[in-house]
C-alpha cells in the first residue's frame, strides 16, 4: 500500500534529521511528571506498547526540582533495561525553571552508562525543551559527559539558536509541530533549520494531519522521528494509554477532558510507516485482515447542549 496524499488523520509528531548516515529510529516524547505514580510494571506496559508500534526510545521530559524525579527515572530505566528499550533525557527548562549545570551532569552520569540509554554516533543523546538562556552551560556538560546535544531552542528560530554559546549545539530540535490558527502546516520552518544547520542534525516537528505528516517524513528522510507526545494529557496530545494514576495535570481543570478520549488507535499504523521510513521503502503490505482507523472531532452548535465539549477527539478502530 502506497502513502496517498489525500488521507487525513490528525496527530502530532516531530522529526529529527541529519545528513550523516546512521541507523534511523522513531522516538516519542514522554512527560515524566505524569508518571510520578508509575510502578515498574506500568513503565513496562507502556514500553511494550511503544515497542509494538516500533518506537525505539522515550525522550524523557524532566522538569527540575520535582521530588519524584529520582524514583520515576530509576523505575523507567529498570523497566527499559528489562525490555531492551532505550531512553534519553530531554531536560525541560520551561516547565519549572532552568536546570543547574551540576544537576544535569549528575543525571547524565547516573544513567548514560546503562544499557538502556540511547546513543548516537557513539555518544549519549541529550535534548531539551527550551533553555537557550543556559546555553553556555553545555560546553562543560559536553566536555565531561561526551554527550551529543540536540536542544529545542525553537523560540529563537534556527539561525539564532545555532549561534548560541558559539555554536554549542550539535543539532537543533524545532517544536513547530502544530499549525497556527487557520494556517496549514508546511515545511518552510524546517527548510530554514536545514539551511542554517548546514549539515548538522535537525529535529523537525509536525502535526495537523497525522498521515500527511508521515508522508513528509518519507520525503525529508530525517535521521530520527520524535512523536509529540506519548502522554501529554494536559495538552491533549498523546498516543499512549490513559492511566488513572497519570492524570494529575488535570487536577485544576474544570473537567476531565481526557476521560473516554482514548487515542490508542493512533498507534495502529505506526509499525507500517515507521518500517517504511527506517528502510527507505515506498510501500508496505498490510497484514491479512488489516485495520482502518477513523478519527474525528466532535463539535456541537452553541447553546444546544450545556454539557457539549468542543474539539473532543475520538477514534474508532475497524477491522477491514
Amino acid at each position: 500500500m502506497r502513502l496517498p496524499s489525500y488521507c487525513f488523520l490528525p496527530a502530532a509528531l516531530a522529526l529529527l534529521t541529519a545528513s550523516h548516515i546512521h541507523a534511523k529510529a522513531a522516538f516519542t516524547h514522554f512527560i515524566v511528571s505524569n508518571a510520578a505514580n508509575y510502578t515498574v510494571d506500568d513503565w513496562q506496559h507502556d514500553i511494550a506498547l511503544a515497542q509494538q508500534a516500533h518506537i525505539t526510545a522515550f525522550a524523557l521530559n524532566v522538569a527540575q526540582g520535582q521530588t519524584y524525579n529520582d524514583v520515576s527515572i530509576a523505575r523507567a530505566f529498570v523497566a527499559a533495561d528489562n525490555q531492551n528499550f532505550k531512553l534519553f533525557f530531554s531536560f525541560d527548562y520551561a516547565g519549572n525553571g532552568p536546570w543547574l549545570e551540576s544537576d544535569v551532569v549528575s543525571y547524565l552520569f547516573n544513567y548514560i552508562s546503562t544499557g538502556a540509554y540511547y546513543y548516537y554516533s557513539g555518544r549519549p543523546f541529550v535534548s531539551t525543551f527550551e533553555g537557550w538562556q543556559n546555553a553556555a552551560d553545555w560546553h562543560s556538560i559536553k566536555t565531561v559527559t561526551g554527550c551529543f546535544f540536540v536542544p529545542d531552542w525553537s523560540s529563537l528560530g534556527a539561525k539564532a539558536a545555532l549561534e548560541q554559546a558559539d555554536g554549542v549545539a550539535d543539532g537543533l530540535f524545532s517544536w513547530a509541530a502544530w499549525p497556527w490558527g487557520g494556517q496549514n502546516i508546511d515545511t518552510y520552518i524546517d527548510a530554514s533549520y536545514r539551511q542554517y544547520l548546514n549539515g548538522k542534525p535537525y529535529m523537525m516537528a509536525g502535526d495537523n494531519l497525522w498521515f500527511d505528516r508521515w508522508n513528509e517524513v518519507m520525503y525529508v528522510q530525517p535521521e530520527w522521528v520524535e512523536i509529540i507526545s506519548w502522554n501529554d494529557y494536559g495538552e491533549s496530545h498523546y498516543i499512549g494509554p490513559i492511566r488513572e494514576n497519570a492524570l494529575s495535570a488535570l487536577a485544576s481543570a474544570p473537567f476531565n477532558y481526557v476521560e473516554n478520549m482514548p487515542h490508542d488507535s493512533w498507534r495502529t499504523f505506526l509499525p507500517y510507516v515507521i518500517n517504511m521510513y527506517v528502510n527507505n521503502a515506498t510501500s508496505f503490505t498490510p497484514r491479512t485482515g488489516g485495520q482502518m482507523v477513523l478519527m474525528y472531532i466532535k463539535t456541537c452548535r452553541i447553546g444546544t447542549d450545556s454539557h457539549c465539549r468542543s474539539a473532543e477527539v475520538l477514534d474508532l478502530l475497524y477491522e477491514c
